[in-house]
């Protein structure tokens, strides 16, 4: 009889011990889900976070309606299709403010040009204040950019010279093509704010104010192979593009991130020659602490399903998968390296 109150006694202390281990426990279980700590995409990505575990993608591409956004959208849907434990977001931005925002940890994903890049990356002009931004990776390359600056066919102006005292547009200010202009100008030996009517606007205000003869021409530096917007504005009267002088080309080829192009014809209705022109790079980054099993899947995602982007968005047929392995200028991401040694796009 004593031994068994003996082994009563030790079971129940044995219980009581079990229990009080497990209360703190359930007390920090709590506490977790009434209070949960919201964390930067930066934070989310630190370490080496397997694709697996809940992920939410901050994926920073253009303005609504644009190809990036499309584009973006169509990714991120193929990523959700086949990763179920990641979550996403699109968000309208610009290349400038991708960059820092992968920098900041305000996005974990984002699009940028290669021009773009490579200033972020040696921390000069728009960048000079945050200074060298060398925690960004390439996740992959995506289609090319191309200078392309429209006039109506019946138009007068027949050269960049030209447009001196006209009415033009070279896109938002801050935007990509409104950056790369300024240089250009500055070699044609020109001051886009002094000798010509400059109206930093929306692509959309710019298409209605071309439409509405309110714009003599529309300078693009970076735009997609087709423009859709050019496609528009084709679609209402015949246009035409302006010949980017073939030394200024070569100028503007030693920025780095800028390679020459001859854009070829028949990209537009009625527009069957080619024109000299300068080019850039559409790219993925990620910030270097981005999961590694992620950026692999990610990677492995998009090559998968690169003939379905073509329907979507013209500029994809300018490219093809293996150039998701193109040099932009700064490091791969390890994860998309691995896949890319894989298919032997890259050398190990």
């Amino acid at each position: 009889m004593l031994w068994i109150k003996r082994c009563f006694m030790i079971l129940l202390i044995a219980a009581l011990i079990v229990a009080g281990g497990c209360a703190p426990a359930k007390e920090s279980a709590e506490v977790a889900d009434s209070e949960p700590v919201e964390k930067t995409a930066g934070e989310q990505g630190s370490g080496n976070l397997s694709f697996d575990q809940p992920y939410e993608l901050l994926w920073g591409t253009m303005t609504a309606g644009s190809p990036w956004q499309v584009l973006g959208t169509a990714f991120l849907e193929d990523i959700k299709k086949n990763l179920p434990n990641v979550t996403g977001s699109i968000l309208p931005t610009n290349a400038t403010a991708n960059l820092l925002g992968v920098h900041k940890g305000e996005f974990n994903i984002a699009f940028s040009l290669s021009d773009r890049t490579a200033e972020a990356w040696d921390g000069k002009g728009i960048f000079e204040k945050e200074g060298k931004l060398q925690d960004i990776r390439c996740l992959f390359c995506i289609y090319p950019h191309s200078s392309q600056s429209l006039v109506w066919a019946d138009s007068p102006i027949k050269t960049y010279d030209d447009l001196v005292g006209k009415r033009i547009t070279t896109g938002p200010r801050g935007s990509s093509t409104e950056q790369l202009s300024r240089p250009f100008f500055e070699l044609m030996g020109y001051d886009p704010d002094k000798d010509f009517h400059t109206e930093y606007v929306s692509y959309s205000d710019a298409i209605e104010l071309m439409k509405d003869g309110h714009l003599d021409a529309w300078v693009m530096m970076t735009a997609p192979i087709p423009s859709p917007y050019y496609i528009e504005l084709s679609s209402v009267k015949p246009i035409r593009l302006l010949d980017m002088p073939k030394e200024i080309v070569e100028k503007m080829s030693e920025i780095r991130g800028v390679e020459p192009y001859i854009l070829p014809g028949g990209v537009y209705e009625n527009v069957d020659y080619p024109t000299n022109a300068i080019r850039t790079r559409m790219h993925a980054i990620v910030h270097k602490d981005f999961p590694e099993q992620l950026a692999y899947d990610i990677v492995k995602i998009i090559a998968e399903n690169f003939d379905r982007y073509e329907e979507l968005v013209s500029a994809m047929k300018m490219t093809t998968v293996e150039e998701m392995a193109a040099d932009v200028g700064i490091p791969f991401h390890p994860g998309a390296l691995k896949y890319f040694e894989e298919q032997g796009w890259v050398e190990q």
